[in-house]
């Protein structure tokens, strides 16, 4: 889900779409009290005048849950935006004799109504990652242990690959810094309601793991937004 925020538009690129000018990801709690999917992202495409908004899904395995998760989390986009997203699935595993289905049928009991949806599955295993590696995107790198490696060689030695644990490791630090500020910010609005910008900012810029322990203590302790402002740098 990190990377889906952080790298969007290297995950659409998994998928083949490589026309994107600029990309904005987008909150995935809607009006309805339920999560729509893994990412939803504002997407900017060459030649294109509107935003498209793609929903990503990520599966560990093709469950046949999967395709229940993807008709949700369109309908969910459309009842709270009345645009259907283009909806993206990424399988990271494989599993014998299953696969995630391509789409959805569903009908009323009388026959009267018929919804129809179809949706795009991306299995990783089956995506050369040395395609990958050509295209010189950082984003994609993390991708590459899960895609079909046989092309590059021994699979341990790209595993163990002195770059790749280097920007696995920036990933997974960045992922601990971004989930201490949420949960400083989640602590802050549950005592005392909707955070001030100039807070959330401050919040965003800290990127050093030991003052975000101190702050999300602080945001536990602090009578008040003010008194937590008034907090040294």
């Amino acid at each position: 889900k990190w990377l889906i925020q952080h790298h969007g538009d290297s995950v659409l690129r998994l998928a083949g779409i490589d026309d994107i000018e600029s990309w904005t990801p987008l909150q995935t709690e809607e009006v309805q009290p339920r999560r729509i999917g893994d990412g939803l992202l504002e997407v900017f495409r060459r030649g294109r005048v509107d935003a498209s908004l793609f929903l990503v899904e990520l599966a560990t395995r093709p469950e046949e849950r999967v395709r229940k998760q993807l008709a949700d989390g369109a309908m969910l986009v459309f009842l709270d935006r009345g645009r259907l997203p283009e909806v993206i699935c990424f399988v990271l595993s494989k599993q014998a004799r299953r696969s995630v289905p391509k789409g959805i049928v569903v009908e009323s009991p009388d026959g009267h109504t018929r919804l129809r949806m179809n949706w795009t599955v991306v299995e990783l295993w089956k995506i050369p990652a040395e395609s990958l590696l050509e295209v010189g995107d950082v984003g994609l790198v993390p991708w590459i242990p899960l895609c079909d490696i046989a092309l590059l060689g021994d699979p341990q030695m790209i595993i163990d690959s002195p770059l790749l644990k280097e920007i696995l490791e920036e990933v997974r630090q960045e992922s601990r810094q971004e989930g201490r500020q949420d949960s400083i910010l989640d602590l802050l609005h549950d005592r005392f309601g909707p955070i001030p910008a100039e807070i959330v900012q401050r919040i965003r810029d800290i990127h050093d793991e030991a003052r975000l322990q101190q702050l999300l203590k602080l945001a536990n302790e602090c009578a008040d937004f003010a008194s937590y402002e008034a907090e040294p740098r």
